[in-house]
Parts: structure tokens; C-alpha cells; sequence
């Protein structure tokens, strides 16, 4: 570098044993150290936001292989006045089920979930995810106390 005619060199000092300049550890530090903030931004919005999402917008095999049949007893949901005589409407109580709990998770919606009446004991036969079962006994459950408070 010159400066007013005097001439300046800077020489660092170099040890034969050293394979690597400066210039090459900064670029490596530099790699790495984007490459770890990335792994931790990734991680943190995966876990985050990937498993939620995932669960929500779509169901895969393994999903459909831990379904758990299970039986309700609706009588007093599907039958009209409540004596245990007369038509039982299933129809109805199984279109509000599909669409109020866990509403991708059935059968109808693109998920695994199935569920299907059982007229000779007032029934309705579920296959459904652990979740979906406690989501539906919760639903259930409502639909008694507001039936209860009528």
C-alpha cells in the first residue's frame, strides 16, 4: 500500500505446520455457524409449527394403524321423546359428529376415522384415534347436559 511515496507492507507471520489461512477458518466458522443457527430456527418451527400443522391438515398410515374401535350408547341422543320407543334418528347425531369433532379425522372428511350405527342396542360403533375418542366423549357428554337442562 502506498501512502505519500512511502510504501507499506504487512507480512503476518506464517508457521509451516499451518494448512489452513485465516481467511479459510473465518469461511469455515462463518458455514458452521449459519449452519447451526439454521438447525435450531428449524428445529424450534418444526416442532413449533410442522407437528400441528401435520396433524391437522392430513393423517397417514401410521396414523390409520393406531385407531381404536370403540362403542357409544346414544339412546338418549337418538331417540325423539326419550321412552325408548320409536325411531331412532342416527342420521342426524352422526352428520353433527363428523363435523364438529375432529372434522379431518373421519372417513368422510379424507381421514381414517369411521363411524357407524348399531340400531339393535342404540349404538354407534367408532374407529377412531385415542384423541378423537376423548374428543367425542367430550362432545357427547355436552350433548347430555344441554339435553338434561331442556
Amino acid at each position: 500500500m502506498k501512502q505519500s511515496g512511502i510504501e507499506l507492507r504487512i507480512q503476518l507471520p506464517q508457521n509451516p505446520r499451518a494448512r489452513f489461512s485465516i481467511k479459510f477458518l473465518l469461511v469455515w466458522m462463518l458455514i458452521l455457524a449459519v449452519g447451526f443457527g439454521s438447525h435450531k430456527f428449524g428445529r424450534t418451527t418444526g416442532r413449533d409449527e410442522g407437528y400441528s400443522d401435520g396433524y391437522r391438515n392430513g393423517w397417514n398410515e401410521a396414523m390409520s394403524a393406531k385407531l381404536v374401535n370403540k362403542s357409544y350408547r346414544v339412546s338418549d341422543l337418538v331417540l325423539k321423546d326419550g321412552s325408548g320407543e320409536g325411531f331412532a334418528d342416527f342420521s342426524t347425531l352422526m352428520e353433527s359428529i363428523v363435523s364438529d369433532v375432529e372434522p379431518e379425522s373421519w372417513e368422510s372428511n379424507g381421514g381414517p376415522g369411521t363411524l357407524r350405527p348399531y340400531p339393535q342396542n342404540l349404538s354407534l360403533i367408532v374407529s377412531q384415534t385415542s384423541r378423537g375418542h376423548e374428543a367425542l366423549d367430550d362432545y357427547l357428554q355436552e350433548h347430555r347436559d344441554v339435553k338434561a337442562g331442556e
